[in-house]
């Protein structure tokens, strides 16, 4: 009975490190780091950079404050 429970255990562990390890590799899982040229509302070109495309969004939205001073 305990050597059973200790097995599932140690199968249970090593499941949870193979998906840890498996999600930890470098490759395409990793959104890229890029950049999108875009007008401001006051025609100044800017560029906004970001992981994803919502950080992109929020950088944008950065610069126009910059630029413009909207709030």
């Amino acid at each position: 009975m305990k050597k059973t429970i200790i097995y599932r255990l140690l199968i249970f562990f090593i499941s949870i490190f193979q998906v840890i390890a498996q999600e930890s590799v470098p490759g395409d899982s990793y959104p890229e780091f890029s950049c999108t040229e875009f007008r401001t509302t006051c025609g100044r070109n800017a560029v906004a950079c970001g992981f994803s495309e919502r950080e992109r969004v929020q950088d944008a939205a950065h610069w126009e404050n910059f630029y413009c001073g909207n709030p």
